[in-house]
């Protein structure tokens, strides 16, 4: 099965609204999974694709899928990360990201809800090179009248 095809959907989550991803050239295809294409310049020193790369290809996708899924007026920020690196990743990655149980109602004592997702990431062939887990805190956007700024 083919990949869906690329989507501008997400331009808030490209230059210049989000620099960064300027630095990493991941490619979004959908909420919740993103590519990553196989470049030299994203080599580490043994020749495989860099342990950064790998990072930020699973946080890409684990953002639009929490975008995909919040209310207008708020906004994700990322509160704990962890990844597991399984293989040595070559070629072109492909990240999938999978939301947990999404918090019910208002949150006790006015604490930020939190979205827990979970994120697979593949070679080309399919292999599963590393596994990452992000735990996102939603607060109003700066822009929102329910901001705190």
């Amino acid at each position: 099965m083919s990949p869906a095809p690329p989507t501008d959907d997400f331009a808030w989550a490209k230059p210049p609204a989000l620099p960064f991803h300027g630095v990493v050239p991941v490619r979004i295809d959908h909420a919740g999974q993103a590519r990553l294409p196989a470049l030299g310049e994203l080599t580490n020193h043994v020749g495989t694709v860099a342990a950064g790369a790998i990072f930020s290809l699973a946080d890409v996708a684990s953002g639009t899928l929490l975008a995909s899924v919040l209310d207008e007026g708020q906004q994700g920020v990322v509160a704990s990360a962890s990844v597991r690196f399984r293989r040595l990743a070559r070629g072109e990655l492909v990240a999938v990201a999978v939301l947990g149980d999404r918090p019910a109602g208002a949150v006790p004592g006015g604490a930020r809800p939190r979205f827990d997702v979970a994120v697979t990431v593949a070679d080309d062939t399919g292999v599963v090179v590393a596994e990452a887990s992000f735990s996102w805190s939603v607060l109003a956007a700066p822009d929102s009248p329910h901001s705190r700024r």
